[in-house]
């Protein structure tokens, strides 16, 4: 699996799964908009041609699963990272869980998973940001 999350215009995040074994691209996003997955196949097909080797030459398909959905318009992105997070797990999208605890969870494992010299630093930065809910 290749997850691929996108920012698209409108102050939206999305996430596509690229399944080379089956030819399947999984679409998460907010609203699954049939133009959308229409224009993600299209372009897929367009890189699937520029290169043969790389890529299985069959005919690829654009699936959608069942997602817990945004409930507002600035959690786009702690559920795009939550989802890639499920994805790899091999789990379902639905999530129980709030969009803050998933912010500090998320927030957790950045900083577990980073260098001691640069900690504060990032410390810093994610609380302000998670103060004041500015990010996604």
């Amino acid at each position: 699996m290749v997850l691929a999350p996108f920012y698209v215009s409108g102050d939206q995040w999305e996430l596509l799964a690229f399944y080379p074994s089956v030819r399947n691209i999984v679409y998460v996003n907010m609203g699954e908009k049939p133009t959308c997955i229409k224009a993600i196949l299209n372009a897929w097909n367009v890189i699937n041609k520029r290169y043969p080797k790389e890529v299985p030459q069959a005919i690829w398909k654009v699936t959608l699963r069942p997602h817990t959905r945004q409930q507002d318009g600035r959690s786009c992105g702690v559920l795009v990272i939550e989802f890639a997070n499920l994805l790899l797990a091999g789990k379902d999208l639905m999530i129980e869980n709030t969009v803050n605890n998933m912010r500090g969870q998320q927030a957790q494992r950045l900083l577990d998973n980073m260098d001691r010299g640069n900690k504060i630093t990032s410390m810093i930065s994610l609380f302000i940001c998670y103060n004041n809910s500015i990010c996604n």
